[in-house]
């Protein structure tokens, strides 16, 4: 993979280079519209900073999820998935969504990149397939990804299935 530059990054957002660097190191201001330009750039282009910044990637995981007021399945996976980490030493950032298709999946994934963490959990992903787009966008950030049930077709991620018919089948079997 070619090593992408912020001089790269400022003539695609069609700033300077220390606009490109306040906004890698959240520092100085940057009005939202030129953040978002760079933002972007940086999406686009798979920028992945060095130094500094990887140093603080190692002890925090995202952790993307349904925004469900109805589901305590999900509401308890994520107090779950909290504890472990802290039992392990790590953070956990959550990021919720209504729907988790495609697009929303890529934008969570690039923020949760930008902000350092060292791997990604998806909750329940929603769409029928993983698009080739979606793939090419998470391979960019470098880090583990696993899913998490609904895989809709995530072949080449890790992945954690449950197994329904044998859990129907104990629950049945307790009762």
């Amino acid at each position: 993979m070619k090593r992408i530059r912020q001089t790269e990054i400022a003539q695609r957002a069609g700033v300077s280079i220390a606009t490109v660097s306040r906004v890698i190191n959240q520092s100085g201001y940057v009005a939202d519209d030129v953040r978002k330009r760079v933002e972007d750039a940086i999406a686009d282009l798979g920028y992945l900073p060095t130094g500094r910044f990887y140093a603080q990637r190692k002890k925090i995981i995202g952790v993307i999820v349904p925004s469900s007021i109805i589901s305590p399945y999900f509401e308890r996976l994520s107090q779950c998935i909290q504890r472990e980490c802290e039992q392990m030493g790590y953070a956990a950032i959550f990021a919720y969504d209504k729907k988790l298709d495609n697009e929303s999946l890529r934008n969570h994934a690039s923020m949760l990149s930008r902000l350092g963490v060292c791997g990604i959990i998806v909750c329940s992903y929603r769409d029928d397939r993983l698009e080739q787009e979606t793939r090419e966008s998470l391979g960019k950030h470098g880090i583990p990804i696993i899913f998490i049930e609904r895989t809709a077709g995530c072949q080449g991620f890790h992945r954690v299935l449950v197994d329904n018919q044998l859990g129907t089948y104990q629950a049945t079997q307790y009762l």
